[in-house]
């Protein structure tokens, strides 16, 4: 078994994804990157396929792979940093039931006032969300875009069975047999 000497960095930002090879003393030796295949199918609307995006991950973690000039076997590993508030839908078997829509994706805002509604109900206010889960009620909220997809792509939301963030695309993508992030059911969620 190869001495294991280097790390990966991946970071899948707003606009593109980057790989980077560290060796252990923290020294970049090679690196990679590509634009994310973002579309904008209408005004204040951000989205991403899913599949397209892992591709552009792969791809540049091998780019910087081999421009480091490492072995592979060598690399002891891999860690990541991405976008916030980025809401991922996936069905049973894995596949996504929406396009990934992006943090800056500003179709949830019309759900604000249903949204401002159930924590009335629930004896909330949108401080007391604030402090329970630290996002305030607002336009790019994961659960904003949730409360959208329910409501405008009903067949996509009942074909959910996880929403997850963009930590549990990537540590599935890359191997993980399980997605490292706090995942919801949706069925029987209200």
């Amino acid at each position: 078994m190869k001495q294991k000497k280097y790390v990966v960095g991946i970071d899948c930002g707003t606009t593109s994804s980057k790989s980077f090879v560290f060796d252990l003393e923290g020294n970049c030796l090679g690196s990679g990157q590509i634009m994310n295949p973002l579309t904008y199918p209408a005004v204040g609307r951000v989205e991403c396929d899913g599949p397209e995006l892992i591709k552009v991950l792969h791809e540049t973690t091998r780019l910087a792979i081999k421009n480091s000039g490492v072995d592979p076997e060598e690399i002891a590993g891999v860690s990541f940093d991405m976008f916030r508030c980025t809401m991922v839908t996936r069905d049973k078997n894995g596949g996504f039931t929406t396009p990934i829509i992006i943090w800056q994706d500003l179709r949830s805002a019309e759900m604000l006032p249903k949204m401002k509604e159930q924590l009335a109900a629930a004896g909330m206010t949108p401080d007391d969300l604030y402090d329970m889960c630290g996002m305030p009620l607002g336009g790019v909220n994961p659960s904003g875009k949730l409360q959208w997809v329910k409501e405008k792509m009903s067949e996509a939301y009942q074909n959910a069975t996880t929403v997850h963030t963009m930590m549990g695309l990537m540590t599935k993508a890359y191997g993980a047999d399980i997605i490292m992030t706090i995942s919801t059911t949706l069925h029987g969620c209200s």
